[in-house]
């Protein structure tokens, strides 16, 4: 047994708060309780309240908006309304609340920490200190980005991120108009993804592209039911590979004690 738990920061969904989502992972903490805790904290835009359907979801929240507080996980936008604020609520919580040994995250939240990561990656290429640095990400019912780049209107940060595709290669990989970007970064850090094959939001096809393609040594964790997080039945292949990957993360972190 570890000398402490992991300390996991999570990210919620698209219209989700941080109770709401402690309310959904409920059985998925309980069952990994003895390998971590969990930190919840609400993103830090309202959902527009005419989008709001009643009184009971008045707290309903995203990280942010392709326009017009509105979201759509495969809608192509020219930037992310809201973005920037977010990654300083995430760097605030870090601050106040931290360290944290890695993080969590679903649906929206989880297109959201692989931007993170990605932009970790890039900070580390350059040699410098990542302001948010995950050792590892857990992502449920993660996708990429579909965040295009438009030189005259993309921020510096977006196009270095994404290059002329999403999640693609670094800005200045293509050099001609009509030349091939280079190939799509690649994030190296500990990854475990858990998708739906029966996710009617984002398609598995999406969560399995986003780990294979973006992320060095990623653990596929693959269920047969859709948008929600699960908690697999015992003695399943499913569970066993959740349970191997957190008490691998605190080997390692008991590694460094």
């Amino acid at each position: 047994m570890a000398n402490r738990k992991l300390k996991i920061l999570c990210l919620h969904g698209y219209r989700q708060s941080k109770d709401a989502f402690r309310a959904k992972t409920g059985s998925f903490r309980k069952g990994v309780k003895k390998f971590a805790e969990f930190v919840m904290f609400d993103a830090p835009h309202l959902i527009d309240p005419d989008a709001i359907k009643d009184d009971d979801n008045a707290g309903e929240r995203g990280w942010y908006f392709c326009h017009d507080h509105h979201y759509h996980s495969t809608e192509e936008t020219s930037s992310y309304v809201g973005l920037q604020e977010s990654i300083a609520r995430v760097q605030e919580v870090i601050a106040e609340q931290g360290p944290f040994d890695g993080m969590l995250a679903f649906s929206q939240g989880a297109q959201f920490l692989a931007i993170l990561c990605a932009q970790a990656q890039l900070a580390r290429a350059r040699g410098e200190v990542p302001a948010i640095d995950p050792k590892f990400a857990i992502f449920i019912s993660g996708e990429a980005t579909m965040l295009p780049i438009d030189a005259q209107n993309a921020n510096t940060d977006h196009e270095e991120l994404f290059g002329p595709t999403s999640m693609g290669g670094q800005s200045g990989d293509a050099s001609a108009e009509g030349e091939q970007a280079g190939p799509p970064l690649v994030v190296h850090v500990p990854t475990m993804h858990i998708m739906g094959t029966t996710d009617q939001v984002i398609p598995v096809a999406l969560s399995q592209e986003l780990a294979t393609t973006h992320f060095a040594e990623p653990v596929q964790v693959v269920h047969e039911g859709g948008h929600f997080v699960p908690w697999p039945k015992a003695n399943t292949p499913q569970r066993d590979a959740i349970l191997r990957f957190f008490a691998q993360r605190v080997a390692a972190l008991d590694a460094l004690a």
